[in-house]
């Protein structure tokens, strides 16, 4: 590959991986010649003439990478984040960079596609070789500053939506990603937030007034804002594309900007949710809000609409003042259920959007609050099971009895969807910090309730599904729960059983075995069994707790309050700490869970590169891509390096 123009060369470096390393390693001969099979140098030393022992020895020299060993695939392309601002991947491959009001986007081999540095117009800006095949997989730039450059992706469509207001004048672009060119462009909609969070601004005044404390500080209407989660939303089924304009809702072509129709008085800033329902061709959508001013106009509803006219059927307001962000859309006959991040639920008749029911499963408004500005909820959050729906009704994880001390109660509610009524609730957990998970297994209702924050106090209960009445509950002092259609695994630091669905009573008890291996960390299923993810590795289990392998990954597992490793298919990516010739060094082990091996080690990560500022959306370094075939990582380099993992490749592990 070629580097990109030296214009950007500050902002954008190319790395090739038969770039020369800087340090000298520790390793066998054996383990020396498997890793040249992964590098270009023995090349570059034949070429040099270079043999018997004096290129022996260059190759000692050549082979190490810093203060770490090599990753066991080679890198396809790596970019310098000096002088960036923000870095997102797709999960189709793709970068898009932001330094300043400026914005462009890389495919996965490191090519320049798409550059909005130059004026304003897109037109000759996008490369005319970019490859058909490549598409954005609908990703969104939330973090760019939805006030003045924001693009979505359509991935159906091939086209990329630009929303700019660098100059104040609210453009919408439309790219064709197969060839470059400017499809359609209009002025005509406002959409920047500019007008709301003015509101906002007075709002929270008037706010900071009514509470009378000369001690109140107001950081303006940004402190309540949340901008807009999404401006457009694709609906492949109608082939059409939902833009989110003020106070409006538009459907136009992606392709030629035509104007399908267009339904006003629809509130909110952005489009939380959207399911088509093809019997109706109609559209049920989530709007979002971002400002305080719009709580008491209820902004943020759930509306029904006609898919070809824009006729709305009916709208209902939905969510608290401050509302977590939606998970999703579910319908079941007449019920559609808003399913909530932090695990509430709303339900509306699909006929006339009359609510049904609506239950929170979130803590407290602290919580409520972290989690609507788009933050993380210290309790709850995105961990927290959605409702279970079985035969016709709803079983909600609910909190109640707030108290000024301590923590609330949790329960159970359990909701008729055809009249939304109430069938029974449970009596309260006491002082639960969360449902984990909430099922049926083999026909029982089961949950999986913590009450500490840390895992170390939790409860596994089951209810009678028709009465409510608790058939059992089991405690455990520590360890993981797994809840699956048949069986539900407890997994402690070294050990694991079942727990028996009629009387809760513990099953034969297996050691894990392998001290070595740590205690456990997580339950994972894997296969007719399950996979237990332990402090340095891997132990499979077949479904009735007998171990069957386990692996070493030769360091520690990197993990924080939520867990770091990401499953996309077979594939598990586990960030891994370890030491490399006397240095700490975090690296990423893709795990091929049906195969029970290493598919590669990928390394010289960072969870903070070296003190940069660059915002990305690696929340553990790591951002994994094309299904599980490559990912991006931020190195201690300050740098987004990109791999693919091969299909049938196989780690060799560092000495």
């Amino acid at each position: 590959m070629t580097c990109l123009d030296e214009q950007r060369s500050r902002a954008i470096g190319c790395a090739h991986p038969s770039r020369l390393p800087s340090s000298l390693p520790s390793f066998t001969f054996v383990q020396m010649i498997e890793r040249l099979r992964h590098t270009n140098v023995h090349l570059w030393l034949s070429r040099r003439g270079l043999h018997g022992a004096a290129g022996l020895f260059m190759l000692l020299l050549l082979t190490g990478c810093g203060s770490s060993m090599q990753s066991t695939v080679p890198q396809e392309w790596s970019m310098s984040t000096e002088d960036v601002d923000a870095v997102r991947a797709t999960p189709t491959g793709e970068i898009v960079a932001r330094q300043q009001k400026d914005a462009w986007v890389m495919d996965d081999t490191g090519q320049l596609i798409y550059d909005a540095r130059e004026k304003k117009g897109l037109g000759g800006m996008l490369k005319q070789s970019f490859k058909e095949s490549t598409t954005f997989a609908g990703f969104s730039l939330a973090d760019f500053d939805g006030e003045q450059l924001t693009t979505v992706a359509m991935p159906s469509s091939n086209v990329l939506m630009v929303f700019d207001n660098r100059e104040g004048s609210d453009e919408i672009r439309s790219v064709d990603l197969r060839d470059g060119s400017v499809l359609w462009e209009t002025s005509e909609f406002d959409w920047s937030l500019s007008e709301q969070k003015a509101i906002g601004d007075a709002a929270t005044k008037r706010l900071a007034a009514a509470l009378s404390d000369e001690n109140t500080t107001v950081e303006g209407g940004e402190l309540f804002n949340r901008y807009a989660q999404s401006l457009a939303a694709e609906v492949p089924a109608i082939d059409g594309v939902l833009i989110k304009v003020n106070n409006g809702l538009v459907l136009t072509d992606p392709s030629t900007g035509d104007i399908r129709w267009r339904a006003d008085g629809v509130t909110g800033t952005g489009i939380a949710a959207v399911h088509y329902l093809p019997e109706q061709d109609e559209l049920l959508l989530a709007t979002d809000q971002t400002d305080l001013a719009q709580w008491s106009e209820d902004a943020q509803r759930v509306i029904r609409l006609d898919a070809t006219s824009g006729d709305v059927v009916w709208s209902s307001p939905y969510g608290a003042r401050v509302a977590p962000p939606v998970r999703g859309i579910r319908v079941f006959d007449d019920a559609v259920m808003i399913d909530m991040d932090t695990g509430g639920t709303e339900a509306y008749r699909l006929s006339d959007g009359s609510q049904l029911f609506k239950s929170s499963a979130t803590t407290r408004s602290t919580d409520r609050m972290a989690t609507a500005l788009g933050g993380e909820s210290t309790i709850g959050g995105r961990l927290t099971a959605s409702a279970a729906v079985h035969d016709g009704t709803a079983y909600v994880p609910h909190t109640t009895n707030f108290k000024a001390v301590g923590r609330p109660d949790k329960m159970i509610q359990a909701y008729d969807l055809a009249t939304g009524e109430m069938t029974w609730e449970s009596e309260p957990i006491e002082e639960a910090v969360d449902v984990r998970g909430l099922r049926f297994v083999d026909g029982r209702l089961v949950a999986h309730i913590v009450k500490d924050s840390a895992g170390g106090d939790q409860v596994v209960a089951s209810w009678d599904a028709s009465t409510g009445e608790l058939a059992w509950t089991r405690g455990l002092s520590s360890g993981h729960v797994l809840l699956t259609s048949a069986t539900v695994h407890a997994v402690t630091d070294s050990s694991h059983s079942t727990i028996d669905l009629d009387t809760g009573e513990f099953g034969d008890v297996t050691n894990l075995g392998q001290k070595s291996l740590g205690n456990a960390l997580a339950a994972m299923p894997a296969g007719d069994g399950l996979a237990v993810l332990r402090e340095s590795g891997i132990t499979w289990m077949s479904a009735d707790g007998t171990v069957s392998e386990s692996m070493n990954l030769g360091g520690t597992i990197v993990r924080g309050l939520y867990p770091s490793e990401e499953r996309v298919g077979d594939r598990l990516f586990v960030p891994v700490s370890t030491k490399r010739i006397g240095s700490a060094v975090t690296e990423v082990h893709v795990i091929d869970m049906a195969e029970r091996t290493e598919r590669a080690i990928i390394r010289n990560l960072s969870f903070s590169s070296n003190g940069s500022t660059v915002s990305t959306n690696f929340p553990f370094g790591f951002f994994v891509t094309n299904n599980g075939a490559s990912l991006y990582v931020l190195d201690k380099d300050d740098r987004v390096v990109y791999y693919r993992i091969p299909d049938g490749a196989v780690a060799t592990p560092a000495p």
